[in-house]
């Protein structure tokens, strides 16, 4: 029994020690942990993109230049006092537009009409300066500059404007005064001269009392520039230094009683409704300077300086017919509104002539003080005179 019994205790032994193995697969070791996932600890931080450094990254390149308009365009700014495109300023207006056209974009004007960019005693400065590359301004307005130039708005010896043919003739006397002076040129050492504009002759415009005489400015305010103003004083007026778009504040105001101007001017600034009597005689005509910046002149090529030249001769006749229709309209305007107009008569004129006289004498000593030969302020009064003689037709 007891070997029987140990016999199985054995056998059960054996069993056992087969069974142990197996059982011990079955127990919870540790499961393999799955593996581990992608998981939100550090997410695999996207490894670092090798950024473009080391290697330079091409510097960013220049944003593309403007592309040039036309090849080195320029600008020039022109300078005018009367209201935009009225009377000669139609011709101006003409200009800048033309003068592009003609330069195929190598230039670009820019108007400024009625003083609008500069005052109109800076003219000067500002054309010499470079503020503005060309003016419009009168050679009454700087008597000191132009003392020589002065004689074409000497009264009584303008010229007749009153067709665009007769206009032109007048440009092309004061042309010819200027190739034939060289001191005239001197006047104009700071600029170019462009083109010289004389406007049709000015007339006598007054409030209240009707002037024929010389005697009739005794007691009188004119307003007015140039050498006709010495006319007024010397026969008992008092002149008072205007320019023509101060006329109408200054008529209104009382500052004077009588005016220098044009009928041009008339339907530029509305004198019709400010004076009664306008006396259409000849007390000189202005003369309009087109300047333009020496450096500006001396930048361009000598094609450019040769279209400049051409463009202002044609613009030349936008501005007659830009004159002659503000003479027109003026004197339409003066009509309509019940005013009057009044011719000299023969021996008025001849009366204006001889109280011109002493003006003439003036003229000249002025030129002598500012340091001007006496032999040259002789010939160039001769040279006008003798010029207005052969363009006048």
């Amino acid at each position: 029994m007891n070997k029987k019994w140990f016999m199985l205790v054995a056998v059960v032994c054996m069993i056992v020690a087969l069974l142990l193995p197996a059982c011990g697969g079955e127990t919870p070791a540790p499961a393999p942990a799955p593996a581990p996932s992608p998981a939100p600890s550090p997410a695999p931080t996207p490894a670092p993109k090798p950024t473009p450094s080391p290697t330079p990254s091409p510097a960013p390149s220049p944003a593309p230049a403007p592309a040039p308009g036309p090849v080195g365009t320029k600008t020039l700014k022109f300078s005018y006092t009367m209201p935009k495109g009225q009377s000669v300023g139609a011709g101006f207006e003409w200009w800048g537009t033309e003068f592009e056209k003609r330069t195929q974009g190598r230039y670009k004007v820019e108007m400024y009409g009625g003083k609008t960019l500069i005052s109109i005693p800076a003219a000067l400065d500002s054309v010499r300066a470079g503020i503005c590359e060309i003016v419009m301004t009168s050679t009454g307005t700087f008597p000191k500059d132009f003392p020589l130039t002065l004689v074409t708005s000497l009264p009584t010896m303008g010229m007749p404007m009153d067709t665009v043919e007769r206009q032109q003739s007048a440009f092309a006397a004061a042309w010819e005064l200027y190739n034939k002076v060289p001191e005239i040129q001197a006047e104009f050492k700071d600029f170019k001269l462009c083109w010289p504009l004389l406007l049709d002759p000015y007339n006598l415009y007054s409030k209240k009392k009707e002037v024929h005489y010389p005697a009739d400015f005794n007691g009188m305010k004119v307003g007015g520039s140039g050498q006709k103003m010495d006319m007024v004083t010397a026969n008992g007026g008092a002149k008072v230094q205007q320019i023509p778009p101060q006329a109408y504040l200054n008529l209104d105001k009382g500052v004077v009683d009588a005016s220098f101007n044009t009928f041009a001017q008339v339907r530029d600034y509305q004198l019709q409704e400010i004076c009664d009597y306008f006396y259409d005689a000849d007390f000189g005509c202005g003369e309009m300077l087109l300047l333009m910046n020496w450096d500006t002149w001396n930048g361009m090529s000598a094609a450019d300086q040769k279209i400049v030249m051409d463009t202002f001769a044609d613009s030349s006749v936008e501005s007659s017919k830009g004159a002659l229709s503000g003479i027109e309209e003026g004197k339409k305007l003066v009509l309509d509104a019940g005013k009057k107009i009044t011719e000299p008569t023969p021996a008025e004129m001849a009366a204006w002539q001889k109280a011109a006289e002493p003006v003439f004498k003036k003229w000249a000593e002025d030129a002598k003080a500012l340091g001007v030969d006496a032999t040259v302020v002789a010939n160039v009064f001769a040279e006008w005179k003798a010029l207005r003689q052969k363009y006048i037709k």
